[in-house]
């Protein structure tokens, strides 16, 4: 934890961005980030940026010992995901809550447009990071899959199937394609919800999204 974001910036092995709150360096172990109280911000923020940065770490160590990768939407996803974790001064982690950051950001997206779009986000397959804009809709997506309740049973449907999408891709011998992984795993006959097909499935997220979670 550096003292401040210039002194950060100073340990970035590229160009930073001003945005930039710190990064997950695999090659040392290394996860960095700066102070922010100390630029008027609050300790949260420290803590959201932790918990994201040291999520990469696990899902780089789950790629290392099973020989897949983890495409962006599900590392930068669940990264995010554990943004909305608190943490209580006697040092106990809360599961996480909506990110409300990453929240207001989509809910301005699917209410008014200009964002990217489920699709572009599932099928990015650079390696490392997507644009900024993306990040939002990994979040969504990765809340949905952690905390979406069957309204019968009030059983957490897509947990399992998560597990099985990051089992599958982390451990593949090869590279496999995001987008057709997902659809494999999540649509048609093993769909909790019955989704036939990609735009089934946004249209009930998207609904679970503003009614639900905003």
């Amino acid at each position: 934890i550096h003292a401040t974001k210039q002194e950060m910036f100073k340990e970035y092995p590229g160009e930073p961005s001003e945005g930039l709150g710190g990064w997950w360096q695999p090659g040392q172990n290394v996860v960095h980030c700066y102070d922010t109280s100390a630029t008027g911000g609050s300790r949260d923020e420290l803590l959201g940026t932790l918990q994201h940065e040291a999520s990469h770490q696990f899902m780089t160590a789950l790629c290392n010992h099973g020989g897949g990768w983890a495409p962006a939407w599900l590392n930068e996803g669940t990264s995010s995901f554990f943004e909305g974790s608190r943490i209580l001064k006697s040092g106990e982690v809360l599961w996480p809550e909506a990110a409300i950051r990453r929240l207001r950001t989509l809910s301005h997206f699917l209410s008014n447009g200009g964002g990217p779009g489920v699709e572009k986000v599932l099928e990015f397959a650079a390696p490392g990071s997507y644009p900024g804009e993306y990040y939002c809709y990994g979040w969504g997506l990765m809340y949905f899959m952690q905390e979406y309740e069957d309204p019968r049973t009030l059983e957490k449907v897509y947990r399992p199937l998560y597990s099985e999408y990051r089992r599958r891709i982390t451990t593949a011998d090869k590279r496999i394609p995001p987008l057709p992984l997902f659809k494999e795993i999540f649509l048609g006959s093993g769909s909790p919800l019955g989704h036939k097909d990609l735009d089934d499935f946004i249209s009930d997220w998207e609904e679970w999204i503003l009614r639900s979670i905003r």
